[in-house]
């Protein structure tokens, strides 16, 4: 019993010790790894306690958890994708890069993955601003599916 009572003494002087740096404005990740081994072990021991009680914190180079983004942004990103293909693919076309039936399978591809369930079901979510702002996307993405489905056809 007596180490139990050791590791625990240790653990709340690191968290004392890491309420220091904060205060202090110092990085606490970066002083459990640099620095005398006893300051290290302290500001980790402080570290696995506070993880212990349920405290989370942010590092710069992790990001904290902020729950999913909204709906409309999840289509809009969906979409902005979609454009960035179709974009890829013109530009291909133009260069006469790609065989016809290459371009057909792409846009076959990218029509699916306009139609993909999960994001129509986001849009009927949206309110109305948002709702129509991206059936307008989604059709200019079909007009432009359309036009270069009509031009490679006319090659």
């Amino acid at each position: 019993m007596p180490y139990r009572a050791m590791n625990v003494a240790v653990a709340v002087a690191g968290v004392v010790m890491l309420a220091g740096l904060v205060l202090v404005g110092a990085n606490v990740y970066r002083a459990a790894r640099t620095g005398p081994r006893w300051k290290r072990v302290l500001i980790s021991a402080g570290l696995v306690m506070l993880g212990l009680v349920g405290t989370t914190s942010c590092t710069p180079v992790i990001t904290c958890y902020k729950g999913p983004p909204p709906p409309e942004q999840t289509v809009r990103n969906h979409m902005s994708s979609i454009s960035d293909r179709l974009s890829s693919l013109e530009r291909q076309v133009a260069q006469e890069r790609l065989q016809p039936d290459a371009v057909d399978a792409a846009l076959r591809s990218i029509e699916e993955d306009l139609e993909v369930e999960v994001f129509r079901e986001m849009r009927e979510e949206l309110d109305e601003p948002h709702r129509s702002e991206l059936i307008e996307m989604r059709k200019t993405l079909k007009a432009r599916i359309d036009t270069l489905r009509a031009a490679i056809r006319q090659e």
